[in-house]
């Protein structure tokens, strides 16, 4: 569907919404350059967008430590049920979308990054595994806007796209059930 259509497949009991609509907060993340990452475990784990796969994890494979004060921390951090999505990347792999699960404690995530956490009523696992489907990405692809070398996906392009959305219980038992058909 096209930003603002209905879909005409979807049950009678479930509605369509905007990505503005689910989304109770968004932020793109903490800049720190290159120069003020490290490997060495100094300061705080920092999310970056190698850590946000194609299958709508994010991983702490190859992670990175920055510096961040009290304030930053507060602001940055991510907790579980947080949605990432990766504003800026490759034309193939922006708009990657991950569910954080389990990553180190006070981890915060780097600025090539969006964090949307969702409103109430809203599973972020079912929305999450909605972003990473087919019909979405086909909407993701109406937004990008590309360079040569670097693609991005704007919040004002991103936030008017649809989403199907069932009653909640709906939601949870999609969001388990694909949770299940994913790791065979």
């Amino acid at each position: 569907a096209q930003s603002g259509e209905t879909p005409a497949d979807i049950p009678a009991t479930w509605a369509v919404a905007s990505v503005d609509q689910i989304a109770g907060e968004k932020l793109i993340g903490l800049v720190r350059g290159k120069a003020a990452q490290n490997t060495k475990g100094q300061g705080f784990p920092y999310i970056k967008m190698n850590n946000v796969t194609t299958a709508g994890q994010v991983t702490s494979e190859g992670l990175v430590f920055v510096q961040a004060d009290s304030d930053e921390l507060r602001r940055y951090q991510l907790a579980a049920g947080d949605i990432l999505f990766n504003t800026r990347n490759s034309q193939e792999l922006v708009g990657k979308t991950g569910l954080v699960r389990d990553i180190p404690a006070n981890s915060v995530f780097n600025n090539n990054l969006m964090r949307i956490r969702v409103v109430d009523g809203i599973c972020a696992e079912f929305i999450s595994e909605q972003m990473c489907s087919k019909t979405f990405r086909d909407q993701l692809e109406q937004v990008k806007r590309a360079t040569t070398n670097v693609a991005a996906i704007y919040g004002k392009d991103l936030f008017p796209l649809s989403l199907a959305i069932p009653p909640r219980r709906e939601q949870e038992e999609i969001a388990l059930e694909t949770s299940r058909l994913n790791s065979l």
